[in-house]
């Protein structure tokens, strides 16, 4: 599937993937350890002979309707979601896959979220990305990944707004005057102020999770040594029959475990959801201070702000509410925890007939 994402690009028209995880019931609780044991999931992977039958709603899912595969989240044990919570890899060609609508936006348009029906999709166990039962810890590996771009976005959509009303002022005749005064000169330099330390922050989550977070994994001469391995030999069915055995996903969980710690990644984790929720508020303040300054007399300059606060909204909301956010960091960063971040290193042999492990 790599080999296709990458032959794509390659081409000039790239396949695009999805994480599908937000539920009609269930949103920022699938997005926590704890407040997963808890949540109202309505999704099920049920066990059947080579793989699972998947059946869900998802919503929101950022890009679900022109997605080519997408990684999905669900329990195989609906009494016990926590602790088999699990992710496929889902061809979106599969019959039983449906997107059952896309939302109408008011803002980041040319995203489309949309809502996903799975009714008894078939995923075959080669399509299980890590092992059964440690999509939870994932999702943490991957919020840690994800959090520091959303910032970034955020930052972007907060520069744009104060390079487009600082260019008003300077070059607009309905402009003339409004920079010299001082609370115009105040408002510019508090944009100027949060847009840098916005940046400051997701720069910050981003080399902590690069250097110290993963980057032992990624250095790992193992992990080294299979970027060398020519794809012809990747292919070969007996190498791809062992990457996808519980040996090697054993010894990736390992690997993680020798190279990385719960805390290190819970810090990473911390310092991503700062960065996230901090920037989706700068980008909702900058652009709401921009349209103040503009006021009614801007002409098309204002319709350009009133689109990037309408695409502000969105970054205080996905990859986490900011409230979600700010939990994470009250745990890794004041009190100084270590969230369940990576998989065990036992493998657990789950019997969801029963619902024990």
């Amino acid at each position: 599937m790599l080999a296709e994402l990458i032959g794509s690009e390659r081409t000039g028209e790239p396949l695009l993937m999805a994480c599908a995880i937000t539920e009609p019931e269930a949103g920022t609780d699938v997005e926590d350890p704890d407040l997963l044991a808890r949540a109202r999931i309505t999704s099920h992977a049920r066990r059947v002979p080579g793989g699972f039958r998947l059946s869900a709603t998802k919503r929101f899912i950022s890009n679900g309707s022109v997605a080519r595969w997408i990684t999905i989240l669900m329990p195989t044990d609906p009494r016990r979601p926590a602790e088999t919570w699990t992710c496929f890899l889902l061809d979106t060609r599969s019959e039983g896959f449906a997107v059952a609508r896309v939302e109408h936006k008011m803002g980041q348009r040319a995203c489309p979220a949309a809502e996903l029906t799975l009714d008894e999709v078939f995923v075959p166990d080669e399509r299980i990305i890590g092992r059964e039962g440690d999509g939870a810890a994932a999702t943490m590996i991957v919020l840690a990944c994800s959090r520091p771009p959303v910032a970034a976005i955020a930052t972007g959509i907060a520069r744009g707004a104060y390079e487009r009303v600082l260019g008003w002022l300077e070059e607009d005749h309905a402009a003339r005057g409004l920079l010299e005064r001082q609370h115009v000169q105040l408002a510019l330099a508090g944009m100027e102020e949060e847009i840098h330390l916005a940046r400051q922050l997701y720069m910050d989550a981003a080399t902590e999770l690069d250097h110290r977070a993963l980057g032992g994994v990624m250095s790992h001469p193992s992990v080294r040594a299979l970027g060398h391995v020519p794809g012809s030999i990747r292919r070969r069915a007996p190498v791809r029959g062992w990457l996808h055995s519980d040996r090697a996903r054993d010894a990736t969980v390992a690997l993680l475990h020798r190279t990385t710690s719960e805390r290190a990644v819970t810090r990473s984790l911390a310092l991503s959801s700062m960065a996230k929720a901090h920037g989706g508020d700068v980008a909702m303040r900058v652009t709401g201070a921009a349209l103040e300054l503009v006021g009614l007399r801007a002409g098309p300059v204002r319709a350009e702000l009133e689109k990037l606060w309408r695409d502000a909204k969105l970054t205080q909301i996905y990859e986490g509410t900011n409230q979600l956010n700010r939990s994470e960091v009250y745990r890794g960063l004041c009190r100084g925890e270590a969230i369940g971040c990576l998989p065990p290193l036992r493998r657990v042999q789950l019997d969801c007939e029963g619902g024990r492990p």
